[in-house]
């Protein structure tokens, strides 16, 4: 099938860049196979199927981090940093295995349905390809992603993650990899799921352009009945089909996002509970771990931030079609076989078939930042009231450790 979105070697070398990340963290045990198209020289044939060294990557995988966390949590336990407390140090541990729970669960979802992951790339650019022939819609299109930049911000955060715990751990890498990997991997993940709402959102968006073509073709009266129709039965296809891509979307991404954003949320209250901390309670703040934790609140609030507000963008898009169908109606009044259709299609739009949840306990709308900001400021003035008097033995020697597991976990 001949793709649009890779409309030149760059893009082909930006996918095929992304797909390498994704494997190394265990997120795409799939393979595509990219070749020019005969039918449009600018254009790309692309077939994804099932890796099965991806699958056994993923396990060997799974294996090797948790031996790690296994080894390494003792030792996080027993490290020592600046202002340690119980409380710190309970919550250190607790973050840290919880966290790789949750890669490791993400990375065995992705591994046990692969199959649901091929269909849907393949169903996406299988509709990309009839987008093109039907819609006549991508001529000249030159899409930038910005989740793409988010995906890269993510991976320059693992770099300087790591090079902060290399000084920190003294080079204990067993450490190090259990501190990194499920932030690398849950963050990533959260851009992956970006990217393909980025995708989604510009197939609603070229779908509302095509109907909004039908306006113009009755005032200038440029096309026959027959034509519209065609035009009209076309564009409810294509939308009948994204509608499907977009809840096997959903129904995938689910449980992994539920797991992340939950694992995220309690991150994040942690790393703001510790700046605070070191403002307000102690009093004396310490530049290189503020700095520290005020970059990691950074880069696990912008995925989150970006993700909410591509499936609001969306669920605009969604509502822009009911409102473009009824100026349809009312422009089609005297056609009457036209009108009945617009109006099958209106009322097939008053039921929304496709909802951005994860796992239907919470919507991925702008209406999760109110709720993981709520929760923080709650959970804040909880952690506040808790006695966090310093552990015996800890001292100042030692920068992050602990400290750094506090903000990288």
């Amino acid at each position: 099938m001949s793709v649009s979105l890779l409309n030149s070697e760059a893009d082909v070398f930006i996918l095929k860049l992304n797909l390498i990340i994704l494997k190394l963290l265990g997120l795409a045990p799939v393979s595509f196979n990219i070749t020019k198209s005969t039918l449009n020289e600018s254009g790309r044939s692309v077939t994804c199927k099932i890796s099965l060294p991806g699958i056994i990557y993923n396990i060997c995988l799974i294996i090797f981090s948790c031996i790690l966390v296994y080894i390494s949590l003792p030792e996080l336990y027993n490290t020592e940093y600046i202002n340690k407390t119980p409380l710190t140090q309970t919550i250190d541990v607790t973050l840290a295995l919880i966290g790789n729970i949750v890669a490791v669960m993400v990375i065995v979802i992705f591994s046990c349905q692969c199959k649901l992951v091929v269909s849907i790339f393949n169903k996406l650019f299988h509709i990309e390809t009839n987008f093109s022939k039907l819609l006549n819609t991508s001529k000249n299109r030159r899409k930038k992603y910005p989740s793409i930049l988010f995906f890269w911000t993510n991976i320059f955060y693992c770099i300087y993650v790591a090079l902060v715990h290399i000084g920190a751990l003294h080079n204990d890498f067993i450490s190090l990899f259990a501190l990194t990997f499920p932030t690398t991997v849950c963050g990533c993940l959260i851009t992956q799921y970006s990217l393909v709402a980025t995708l989604v959102e510009d197939k609603f968006k070229r779908l509302n352009q095509a109907l909004l073509k039908l306006l113009t073709i009755v005032q200038t009266s440029a096309c026959s009945e027959r034509t519209i129709l065609s035009r009209l039965f076309a564009i409810k296809k294509q939308r009948f089909s994204l509608c499907e891509l977009t809840a096997k979307i959903s129904q995938f991404f689910g449980l992994p996002l539920l797991f992340t954003i939950t694992y995220f949320s309690g991150a994040l209250i942690y790393a703001t509970h510790l700046v605070v901390r070191q403002f307000i309670i102690l009093l004396e703040p310490n530049r290189p771990l503020t700095l520290n934790t005020l970059a990691f609140i950074l880069l696990i609030t912008m995925p989150i931030i970006s993700l909410c507000i591509l499936v609001t963008r969306i669920n605009i898009e969604m509502d822009k079609t009911a409102d473009i169908v009824r100026k349809l109606m009312m422009q089609f009044r005297d056609y009457e076989i036209i009108k009945s259709e617009l109006q099958d299609f209106f009322l097939e739009l008053l039921h929304p078939s496709v909802q951005f949840t994860a796992y239907n306990v919470f919507s991925l709308d702008c209406s999760l930042l109110y709720s993981i900001f709520s929760a923080v400021a709650t959970y804040l003035v909880i952690l506040a009231q808790v006695p966090d008097e310093p552990c015996t033995g800890s001292h100042e020697g030692h920068y992050g450790c602990s400290g750094g597991s506090n903000v990288t976990l």
